[in-house]
Order: C-alpha cells, then sequence, then structure tokens
C-alpha cells in the first residue's frame, strides 16, 4: 500500500520513468510502439499529401482542357497594341496637318527630319541618329512629325515604323510603347528578371510583326 501511495501521487511518465530502470523489455516494447506510430502517421500524412495533389492536378487539366484556344498570348496581345498604336498615332492627323507641322519646326528640327526621312525612304544604309536637348525644346514633336510622316510615305510596308521608350510615362507621351512590351521581356521587382527563349510560335509572331520596320525611335526618357 505504501507503493500505490507513491505511485498515485506521480504522473504517468513520472511512472514510467521510475519503473523503467527495472523493466527493460518494458521501455523496448515502448518505444517499439511509438516508433510505428510514428511511421503510420508519417505514412498517412503522405497519402492525404499524394490524394490531395493528384486531385489539384486532375482539376487544373480540366479547367485546362476547358480553355484550350482561350488562353491569352501575352506576345499576340503585345504585337497587336504596337499594331494599334501605329495605327492611332497614323491616323490622327491627315495631310494638311502634316504639312502645317512640318513647317512649325524650327531650322535643326527641320533638318533632322529631312535626314531621316531622306534615308529611310530613300537611302540603302542604314542611318544611327542621337537627337538630344533640354526638355521643352521639341523631341517630341520631331518624333511625332517622323512617325507619321514615314507612316504616310511607305503606306505598303505593313508597320513602317516602331516608337518605343524605357519607361511606360515615357511612351505614352510619344504614343509608343516600352523597350520591354515591345521585346516581350520580363519584368521582375527587386529581383532579376527570368528570362527565357520565346517559344517559335511567338518568335514567328514578333517577326512578322517587325519585318517590315524601316525605322525604330526611341525616347529615352
Amino acid at each position: 500500500m505504501k507503493n500505490f501511495y507513491k505511485f498515485q501521487e506521480k504522473n504517468y511518465y513520472e511512472i514510467y520513468a521510475f519503473e523503467s530502470y527495472n523493466f527493460a523489455d518494458m521501455v523496448k516494447y515502448h518505444q517499439t510502439n511509438t516508433e510505428i506510430s510514428q511511421q503510420e502517421e508519417d505514412m498517412e500524412k503522405a497519402i492525404k499529401e499524394k490524394a490531395q495533389l493528384l486531385s489539384s492536378t486532375a482539376h487544373m487539366e480540366d479547367e485546362h482542357a476547358a480553355f484550350v484556344g482561350c488562353v491569352a498570348n501575352p506576345v499576340q496581345t503585345a504585337m497587336e497594341e504596337l499594331v494599334n498604336a501605329h495605327s492611332t498615332a497614323r491616323d490622327h492627323g491627315n495631310s494638311t496637318d502634316l504639312e502645317e507641322e512640318y513647317k512649325s519646326l524650327n531650322t535643326d528640327q527641320r533638318r533632322i527630319v529631312d535626314r531621316v526621312m531622306t534615308a529611310v525612304c530613300h537611302g540603302t544604309e542604314p542611318i544611327r541618329l542621337i537627337v538630344s536637348g533640354q526638355g521643352g525644346t521639341g523631341k517630341s514633336k520631331v518624333i511625332n512629325t517622323l512617325h507619321q510622316s514615314v507612316s504616310k510615305q511607305l503606306t505598303c510596308n505593313g508597320l513602317p515604323v516602331v516608337v518605343a521608350a524605357p519607361t511606360g510615362l515615357a511612351a505614352f507621351n510619344i504614343g509608343g510603347m516600352t523597350i520591354r512590351r515591345l521585346l516581350c521581356l520580363p519584368v521582375e521587382h527587386g529581383k532579376p528578371a527570368d528570362y527565357s527563349r520565346l517559344g517559335q510560335d511567338q518568335l514567328k509572331i514578333v517577326q512578322a510583326t517587325l519585318k517590315n520596320v524601316k525605322l525604330l525611335i526611341v525616347n529615352r526618357r
């Protein structure tokens, strides 16, 4: 009875620890059962996770099958935006407006437009020209004049002019699109971009859209 009351004062763990020295087989049995229980729990967890994964995969495949042919192609969308932007800029004014805009250019601006137009429409060698100037000196006006002039001069060449810029604001100000969008480049904020090759179908779309480009204008700001 004395030992019984002593055990009653202890919890199960304390009793197990107290008696483990006297019953080695009991300890071995307990450890074996504990390991088996843990293995069973791990196996049950793995089965549940596998079942959830298979269920999720099957659901995703069903959704994918349901929307085959309806998935947006980012490259196709980008090229359509490029063509639409060009059409908008080209149709913005008529020939009279373009003539008046050309006449309103100062001597330096007109010299730039004339040089580029001659090289693009009649030259055989590529022209690489950097036009710089402070804000408000009319760079956007020169870009707009060139855009419309080349577009109207080369009407049968598909997309003859591409206007782009590094940032969305700069592209918006000249009626163009960002370089990233133009070249279908990925953008990652806060980490290096995950660049990868365009697929053959995507590459063909870009090449077909840009194959007749005679003039690329990049607005740096």
